[in-house]
């Protein structure tokens, strides 16, 4: 039997509608949450109270991201780490830790919330992809999680997060050793 392109486009229809109403009513039953306080949001990671707790960084060290006061106009290291450098080249971090997004990242990590990771990834992403557009990076990694918590979250927080975010450039690269 040759099939028609009429015949094509209607069976094309026939199951695109249904998808599209199952979509429909899984968005009307799981409606978007605050990653930290579980409130209905628009289409945003966090809500409008949650998200006003947010605090960027602002001018901090380029190798450890701790905020740093500006000296004459410029960013320099901090204190520790001109005395003793971390070894790797450097840090970024576009928010403070605290308020909501400490609280959201709890729930990642303690109340087993995987889909927090999915919800905060775009706090982040584009700092993230513009570091990496700026420093011609094309893989970024992930410190992994010890076996046995791994075991006993069920994920890699670091490895939802940044897979998240990253998307394919996210590489497991590292393995934990003792």
């Amino acid at each position: 039997m040759v099939s028609r392109p009429n015949d094509t486009r209607r069976c094309a229809r026939a199951l695109t509608l249904p998808a599209a109403l199952v979509d429909a009513a899984l968005d009307a039953v799981f409606q978007p949450r605050c990653a930290a306080c579980d409130a209905l949001r628009p289409d945003a990671p966090l809500c409008e109270a949650c998200a006003a707790s947010l605090t960027e960084v602002g001018p901090a060290c380029p190798r450890c991201a701790e905020p740093v006061e500006l000296a004459g106009g410029a960013v320099v290291p901090c204190g520790r780490c001109r005395v003793r450098p971390l070894a790797l080249d450097g840090l970024v971090a576009p928010w403070r830790y605290g308020g909501a997004l400490a609280e959201a990242l709890r729930r990642l990590k303690f109340g087993r919330k995987a889909w927090v990771a999915a919800a905060l990834a775009p706090l982040f992403a584009p700092q993230l992809r513009a570091v990496c557009a700026l420093a011609a990076i094309d893989v970024v990694t992930f410190v992994p999680l010890h076996f046995w918590r791994r075991g006993q979250r069920g994920f890699d927080q670091g490895a939802l997060l940044l897979g998240a975010a990253a998307g394919p450039a996210c590489v497991p690269t590292l393995r934990r050793r003792r």
